[in-house]
């Protein structure tokens, strides 16, 4: 009997400090991924080709930029990036514009900002500009980098209404998808903050685009083995795996399709379909190459109503028209009993991918 007993002991001792290893190992996994993603520039095979020093510049320009929840702020000056007079990536620009030219403001969060990038150039916008410069035309096209770390419908619709339609916009293209759905921003909430703005473009005279960007999780790239590890655990900011997140993706793509007074809207989630070469570093942002894709996609798309449109740009002196008000409009939670289950019951069903040790071994056994 005590013989028993001795061994229940000694299982009871086993598994407690087995519990215990697993826990610690957990800990310092997270503690290295944590280090790991801080600049995911630094070891990702995105950017293992690029200079090291290149790689730290990009780095430490990205963590220094001073802004705040709506704003970043003017006149920064690094070596990758150059914030101008007014807060936005890239260059200086007149205000009010000149009547020559047709100004494209392109807004969105980190993605279109083009946090990795390794210039203002070779953002999304900044490829963009290039596109419509080799281009002739009878007007200047202007783009204008209005991405800012964060930023989702929520905030971008704000900052249309407080900022960005007193500064004389012909086109407001809006880059949507994944800094909505990982604040768990139900699909109306993007339709509602969408609607707002066409309607706002069509009593100003300026076209709105929205454009559904393509993600890790939710596009169809063929993924390498570094983006495929990346997959199984990117999730949204309350800890839900994205992959379990499908079926609202969908419902935000089957929305843009017939938003009243929206000049036209994409969704580029096939964009990198055909594309092997590892493009992300996480679960949404991607490399030069990745920005240079998009933006000739987006260039094909719109280029033949730029050309075909003219230049008005209306400026408004007095602000007439006011923000609606965003304060509750992210997304009013479910606390019914089903969908806390089903929350729960999504969020078990993913849980292989949530540890971060496995990756962690596997990194450590490679070194």
């Amino acid at each position: 009997m005590s013989m028993k007993v001795s061994y229940r002991k000694q299982f009871l001792f086993f598994t407690i400090y087995l519990i215990l290893l697993l826990s610690i190992l957990e800990i310092i996994a997270n503690i290295w991924w944590i280090n790991e993603t801080k600049c995911s520039f630094m070891n990702n095979e995105v950017f293992a080709k690029m200079n090291q020093k290149a790689l730290m510049e990009i780095c430490q320009d990205q963590s220094n930029i001073k802004m705040n929840e709506f704003f970043i702020l003017p006149n920064q000056n690094m070596k990758s990036i150059h914030i101008n007079n007014l807060g936005f990536r890239g260059s200086d620009f007149a205000n009010p514009k000149s009547s020559d030219i047709f100004r494209i403001f392109f807004i969105g969060g980190s993605t279109a900002f083009g946090s990795g990038s390794s210039s203002d150039d070779t953002t999304i916008p900044g490829y963009l500009q290039t596109f419509f410069n080799q281009h002739k035309s009878i007007h200047r096209i202007e783009i204008i980098n209005g991405g800012k770390s964060g930023f989702n419908t929520i905030t971008e619709k704000k900052f249309i209404f407080d900022t960005v339609q007193y500064l004389q916009p012909d086109m407001i293209i809006m880059y949507d998808g994944w800094n909505d759905i990982r604040a768990d921003h139900k699909p109306d909430v993007l339709t509602n903050n969408w609607r707002d703005v066409c309607d706002l473009g069509k009593e100003n005279d300026f076209q709105t685009v929205i454009i559904l960007q393509p993600t890790l999780a939710f596009g169809k790239k063929p993924l390498t083995k570094q983006e495929r590890s990346n997959y199984l655990i990117d999730s949204d900011y309350f800890g839900y795996r994205m992959v379990t997140k499908s079926e609202i993706y969908e419902k935000y793509a089957s929305n843009i399709k017939d938003i009243p007074n929206c000049t036209v809207s994409y969704d580029l989630r096939s964009v990198f379909e055909n594309t092997t070469e590892s493009i992300y570093y996480d679960g949404g942002h991607m490399s030069d190459n990745g920005n240079r894709i998009i933006a000739e996609q987006i260039f094909l798309l719109i280029h033949n109503n730029v050309f075909t449109s003219e230049p008005k740009g209306k400026l408004l002196i007095n602000p007439i028209i006011l923000t609606p008000d965003v304060k509750n409009e992210s997304g009013k939670k479910e606390n019914s009993l089903k969908q806390d289950i089903m929350r729960l019951y999504l969020q078990m069903k993913a849980l292989p991918s949530f540890y971060k040790t496995p990756i962690f071994l596997e990194s450590f056994f490679k070194r």
